[in-house]
């Protein structure tokens, strides 16, 4: 279990910090978030 949690951690860590992906669908600023979301919101909370 706490590989999974390491491993959660260092994705989640690398996408906040990786330059945006260039793609069809732009990425888009969210007010409430305060932050610019770089991964869809199920990924990010760890659903799944």
């Amino acid at each position: 279990m706490d590989a999974i949690a390491s491993l959660t951690r260092e994705v989640s860590r690398a996408l906040d910090h990786e330059d945006p992906i260039p793609g069809p669908t732009p990425l888009r600023y969210h007010p409430r978030a305060g932050t610019n979301s770089q991964a869809p919101r199920a990924f990010r909370s760890g659903a799944g």
